[in-house]
């Protein structure tokens, strides 16, 4: 069962099996210059760097409020 938490980058090149890494699970910024690619014919060696965006804090849901009386159990009136 896939774990919502995270999510999975996967790099695939022949002959070379698939590689993939978890990452969070948070909406990856591609906006210019937050995204960077570069392969290295010489040396061969494939770069990403990546940048996650900001995240949004949510509004928490409101706490349920005190209750006016409390009776405990075994009070009867």
């Amino acid at each position: 069962m896939p774990d919502e938490k995270f999510q999975y980058v996967i790099f695939a090149a022949e002959p070379y099996e698939n590689v993939a890494f978890k990452v969070p699970n948070m909406e990856i910024d591609n906006t210019e210059g937050k995204y960077f690619i570069n392969w290295d014919k010489d040396k061969k060696v494939y770069t990403v760097q990546l940048y996650f965006r900001e995240r949004r804090i949510k509004a928490l849901p409101a706490l349920p409020q005190k209750p006016i009386s409390f009776n405990p159990i075994g009070v009867r009136f």
